[in-house]
Order: structure tokens, then C-alpha cells, then sequence
């Protein structure tokens, strides 16, 4: 469990700031405008990029041990954030109806879709934004 140590921590506080993303955009009432989910790549980006980089000093830390940090990291921010926008959806009806009336192929979500929208976008984000990050690593060995 000690690889995935950092992986859990880096991963586990990222979902926490997606949370909180979320949340604020609902508080002020931005959570209608479906684009600014792109934000969620860039908060995801910061926490898989932190993950990585804190472990690159230890000497057995190679190319498939920072790809693997950084997919961990992405199941450990996008599982619980998943769990929540289904909640979410499932305790807010008014916001599941904008959806389906708005969102594209909307008249085919539910809660469940919903979540499984979020969680296949959130993995395969994190795996492309792992294997980006390890070519910045890969290259920049002084980072």
C-alpha cells in the first residue's frame, strides 16, 4: 500500500476540490453552464501533476511507476466525485430535469447515466493527462 500512499492523499484532496468546485458553481449559480466541467480537466491535471512530481525523487521511481501514480491518483479523485454528482443528481431533481432538457443527448440521462458519464470522463482524462505528464517528466528530469 505504500506506492499508493501519495496516490490516495493527492487523489482523495483533488476530489475534494472538485467537490467544491462543483458546489461554488451551484452556489452561484453557474452549475447550468455544462462547458465549465473543462475546469474539472485542469483540477485534475494540478492533483495527478503534484502526485507525480512528489514521488519522482525516490530512486526507483521510473516511467511506468509515474504513469501508474498518476492513474491511481485519477481513480482516487474520480470514484468519490462520481459518488457525489450521483447523489447529487439523485437529490436534485430541478437539476437532472435542466439536464435532460438541455444537455446533449439529455433526453437519455438519469442519475446513473449521469454518474457514468463523469466517472469514463474523468478516467480516461486522468490516464491521458498521466501519460502527458510523464512525458514532461520523462524529458524534464530537473523538474
Amino acid at each position: 500500500m505504500k506506492k499508493y500512499d501519495k496516490s490516495a492523499i493527492y487523489g482523495l484532496f483533488t476530489s475534494l476540490i472538485l467537490i467544491t468546485y462543483f458546489l461554488l458553481l451551484e452556489v452561484v449559480g453557474l452549475v447550468e453552464l455544462i462547458e465549465l466541467r473543462f475546469f474539472n480537466a485542469i483540477l485534475l491535471s494540478a492533483g495527478i501533476f503534484l502526485a507525480i512530481r512528489s514521488k519522482k525523487e525516490n530512486p526507483n521511481f521510473d516511467y511506468l511507476s509515474g504513469l501508474s501514480i498518476g492513474i491511481s491518483t485519477t481513480l482516487f479523485a474520480v470514484i468519490p466525485f462520481t459518488i457525489f454528482i450521483f447523489s447529487f443528481l439523485k437529490l436534485n431533481d430541478e437539476f437532472m430535469q435542466y439536464l435532460i432538457l438541455h444537455a446533449p443527448f439529455g433526453h437519455y440521462l438519469n442519475p446513473w447515466a449521469g454518474a457514468a458519464v463523469v466517472l469514463i470522463e474523468g478516467i480516461s482524462s486522468g490516464i491521458i493527462i498521466s501519460f502527458t505528464t510523464m512525458q514532461y517528466f520523462k524529458r524534464n528530469k530537473t523538474a
